[in-house]
């Protein structure tokens, strides 16, 4: 278990939540005079912690340049670094980890197994009680492909959502 690594989920995000709000202020002046003003505050949110802050004229500015304060702190904050270590990896959910879960076998970008005697390491990914148990969609992030490492696994989940998927149809494509 020396060289067991954390692997983050393919779809991780660097901030799960990013909120813009209209904040007014008083603005007092003996030269200008006094007047109600209001900037727009945007918070760039990780598990419920707050990682970046920017500030706007505007709400029409704030969306234009909301991209380039995104890009701004690219690195991933230490603070991201330290809520990782023992929540729940599902994106946005701040929930701790109840269980780690080591990966039989890795996929590349496209979803290939990778060759395991090519990788360095062995890997996991840890989840709360409610997202603990993966499904059999994916082909990495699947139930079949993880091996409980702390006593617990898919049988412990407690999520009681569920959004079934509809039917959209079939289309057929016939050859001219």
């Amino acid at each position: 278990m020396n060289n067991l690594y954390h692997r983050r989920l393919p779809e991780f995000e660097v901030y799960d939540e990013i909120r813009m709000k209209v904040v007014p202020r008083y603005k007092t002046s003996g030269l200008s005079g006094d007047e109600w003003r209001q900037s727009i505050h945007i918070e760039f949110v990780f598990k419920d912690a707050i990682i970046q802050t920017d500030v706007c004229r505007d709400m029409k500015t704030a969306i234009m340049l909301l991209g380039s304060y995104y890009l701004k702190e690219f690195a991933i904050a230490k603070e991201i670094l330290a809520s990782e270590k023992v929540s729940c990896d599902q994106p946005s959910c701040s929930n701790k980890a109840i269980g780690r879960l080591k990966l039989k076998k890795l996929t590349d970008d496209t979803g290939n197994w990778l060759d395991m005697k090519e990788q360095y390491g062995e890997y996991y990914r840890q989840f709360c009680s409610e997202h603990i148990r993966r499904g059999d969609c994916s082909r990495e992030d699947a139930d079949e492909n993880y091996i409980p490492l702390d006593d617990k696994s898919s049988e412990d989940n407690t999520n009681t959502e569920s959004s079934p998927s509809h039917f959209g149809g079939i289309i057929e494509i016939k050859e001219t």
